[in-house]
């Protein structure tokens, strides 16, 4: 808590945010503080993308000098830990759902009440201002909040699989179904424009 309120280093910042998302039920002050600055989410979230393909990047020219290996196995080993792939939104909802056994139903509770208050004035500020035009930050408050959802279970070999279905604003959801459109045209776009690179290489051998 020190190092958010007296430190302007945003490397310093990205550590506290992994050890909250790593460590969440000893964390839960901190963790308020971040949540109460919505660039964090933003922040996380590009930082959760850049881990989820990062292996892959520092596999390239590996052991191509050994003496470099100890270090790049540690570096690539470290892409193993859980926490690089939680995000501040799922630890967010961490809160909301899950009770840890060292606090009592009272604080649970207690913790539920703040947190929906952290949403709710994030609300607030979207009505008073131009925000309501930001998809992306209205559709980040709309994975967070458990009371604008519907939750499916499934029995799955590894336990009960939960499915978190957010009831969108319909200016929200139009959007959302616009934004998909362009990802699966630009998508297919790729593909035909690869496989017409690709073709003539294959006819030329």
């Amino acid at each position: 808590m020190y190092i958010l309120t007296k430190s302007n280093s945003t490397t310093l910042h990205a550590i506290v945010c992994g050890i909250v998302n790593a460590y969440p039920n000893k964390t839960y002050e901190v963790a308020k503080l971040l949540f109460r600055t919505k660039e964090f989410f933003f922040f996380d979230k590009s930082r959760l993308s850049l881990d989820v393909t990062g292996k892959s990047l520092f596999l390239w020219g590996y052991g191509m000098n050994a003496k470099h290996k100890y270090h790049q196995d540690e570096r690539l080993n470290s892409f193993d830990f859980k926490n690089r792939y939680k995000s501040l939104e799922d630890t967010f909802l961490f809160y909301l759902l899950a009770k840890d056994m060292t606090i009592t139903e009272e604080e649970f509770n207690t913790r539920r009440y703040e947190l929906y208050q952290i949403l709710d004035e994030y609300y607030s500020e979207i009505e008073r201002s131009e925000e309501s035009k930001d998809f992306d930050w209205r559709l980040t408050l709309a994975r967070m909040d458990l009371r604008k959802m519907d939750i499916e279970s499934e029995h799955v070999d590894e336990g009960i699989l939960l499915k978190f279905n957010s009831n969108l604003d319909r200016d929200l959801e139009e959007q959302r179904l616009q934004q998909l459109e362009i990802i699966r045209v630009c998508s297919k776009s790729l593909i035909l424009t690869q496989n017409k690179q690709i073709i003539p290489v294959i006819l030329n051998k």
